[in-house]
C-alpha cells in the first residue's frame, strides 16, 4: 500500500473557475503532493459541456460522467472507496460539492479518509446584503429564501469536516462566534483568494497589440470586470465615477471597457443606457478567461466597490489580485478582505473611504494623477502578495497536516 493521496474535488460546472482550481492543484503538485482534480456530473451537465470536457480531459483532470444523480453517488462512493483501499491516507479538498458521500464512506475509513471543506464567501451576510439593498432590476428572492438552508449546510460542514479553509481571517472570526459550540479555533485555516501568476502579468508588447486591436492607442482605458447581477456589485456607481472622469476630463478620452458574464450582457446594457454612455465610450464583452489578462493589459485602471457591510469585510474577490497582477492600478474601497489595508499602504492604486461621494471620488483620482507607478512594479508586487504560488507552501502545509 503506498501513501497519501490528494483529491481536489470541485463542483461539476466546468464553465467558471476551472483554471483556478488548477493553478491550487499545481501549486500543490510543485511541492511534492500527489494531488489530482476530480468531478462527477449528471447526464444533463454532460450532455451541456462536453466541449468543456474534452478540453479539461486533455488537461489531466479526471471527470466522471453521464450518470444519474443516485448513480452518480454510488459511482462517488466506489471511487473514493478504492482510493481508500490503495493508499495509506486519502486527503479531499471539497470545493463547492455535497459531502453527503464523504461523510459516509468516514465511518467505513475512519482512519484513512479526510477532508477540508473550503468556504468561499458568507451566504448568511450575503441574504442579509440584499434584503438591504434589493435592485429594481434584478430578483433575489430566491437567493434569500435559501440563505436558512445556507446557514444549515455551513453549520452541516463546519462540523463535519476536518478542517476548513476561508478567505480572510475575520471570516474566521465571524465563524467562530456564530457557532461557538464547534470549537472551530483550531479547526479554520486562512488562505486569501490566490491569483495564477502565469495567467496574470504584465507585459507591454500585449498591452500594445491589444490597445491596438481595440482601438483605444490614446486613450485612459478602466475596466470593470466579472458578474453584475448581484447589487454588492455597484455597476451602476462604478458606470458614475466613469462619468466623473469624463465630464471633469481628468484623463485623455476616457473609454470603459467592461468584461462582464455572458448571461449579464442584457442587464449590463440597460445599466450603461440609464447612464447616458455613447457608442464610443465603451466596449461591452464577454471573453474567455484565458484572454482577460490581455485585455487587463490594454487598460490603464481597473474598479471594484464594495460597500461597508460584513459580506464584503470577509470576502476576498480574487478580481481585484487579477487586476493588480496584470499590473493595473486599481479604485477600491477600504472594506475588501486585506486588500483595502495593503493596496493602501503600498500605494498601489485608490482605495475610497467613501465611493459615494464625488468630493472624495474626484480628490482621490486627482491625487492619483500625480503618482507615476510602473507596471512591472505593480504586478510584481501583487505576484508576491496575492498569487497562488506565493501560497504554495502554506497550502501544501494545511493539506498534509490535515
Amino acid at each position: 500500500m503506498t501513501k497519501t493521496k490528494y483529491i481536489y474535488y470541485f463542483r461539476g460546472d466546468l464553465r467558471s473557475h476551472v483554471g483556478i482550481y488548477k493553478s491550487w492543484v499545481d501549486a500543490a503538485v510543485s511541492k511534492g503532493l500527489d494531488m489530482q482534480m476530480v468531478t462527477f456530473l449528471g447526464l444533463k451537465q454532460y450532455i451541456s459541456q462536453r466541449k468543456l470536457i474534452k478540453r479539461y480531459s486533455d488537461e489531466n483532470i479526471k471527470i466522471y460522467i453521464g450518470l444519474p444523480s443516485v448513480l452518480n453517488a454510488l459511482a462517488e462512493a466506489l471511487y473514493f472507496s478504492a482510493l481508500c483501499l490503495k493508499y495509506e491516507n486519502v486527503k479531499v479538498h471539497v470545493r463547492k460539492r455535497k459531502t453527503n458521500v464523504l461523510d459516509f464512506l468516514k465511518k467505513l475509513f475512519p482512519t484513512k479518509l479526510k477532508y477540508i471543506f473550503e468556504i468561499e464567501g458568507d451566504a448568511v451576510s450575503e441574504a442579509e446584503f440584499l434584503k438591504e439593498r434589493p435592485s429594481p432590476e434584478c430578483n433575489y428572492e430566491a437567493f434569500i429564501a435559501s440563505s436558512d438552508t445556507e446557514k444549515e449546510k455551513q453549520y452541516d460542514s463546519l462540523k463535519k469536516s476536518d478542517g476548513v479553509l476561508v478567505v480572510t481571517e475575520l471570516f474566521k472570526k465571524v465563524l467562530i462566534e456564530r457557532y461557538p459550540e464547534l470549537n472551530l479555533h483550531t479547526k479554520i485555516n486562512v488562505i486569501p483568494t490566490g491569483v495564477d501568476a502565469a495567467l496574470f502579468f504584465y507585459d507591454k508588447s500585449i498591452r500594445d497589440e491589444y490597445r491596438k486591436k481595440l482601438g483605444i492607442d490614446d486613450r485612459f482605458v478602466l475596466t470593470f470586470a466579472g458578474n453584475i447581477f448581484y447589487s454588492w456589485q455597484n455597476i451602476k456607481r462604478s458606470l458614475d465615477i466613469f462619468n466623473l472622469i469624463k465630464n471633469k476630463k481628468l484623463f485623455p478620452n476616457p473609454f470603459f471597457l467592461l468584461l462582464i458574464r455572458a448571461q449579464d450582457i442584457p442587464l449590463a446594457k440597460k445599466f450603461i443606457e440609464q447612464a447616458g454612455l455613447g457608442e464610443t465610450d465603451y466596449l461591452l464583452t464577454n471573453v474567455p478567461h484565458k484572454e482577460v489578462n490581455a485585455y487587463f493589459n490594454a487598460a490603464d485602471m481597473g474598479i471594484l466597490l464594495r460597500d461597508p457591510h460584513l459580506m464584503n469585510e470577509v470576502a476576498c474577490p480574487g478580481k481585484v489580485g487579477e487586476y493588480l497582477c496584470s499590473g493595473l492600478r486599481v479604485i477600491i474601497t477600504e472594506k475588501i478582505g486585506l486588500y483595502g489595508e495593503k493596496v493602501k499602504a503600498a500605494e498601489m492604486g485608490i482605495v475610497l473611504s467613501d465611493f459615494r461621494d464625488d468630493t472624495i471620488v474626484l480628490e482621490e483620482l486627482i491625487k492619483s494623477k500625480e503618482k507615476t507607478i510602473e507596471r512591472e512594479k505593480i504586478s510584481a508586487w501583487a505576484k508576491n502578495e496575492f498569487s497562488v504560488q506565493s501560497y504554495a507552501d502554506k497550502y501544501a502545509n494545511i493539506l498534509s497536516g490535515c
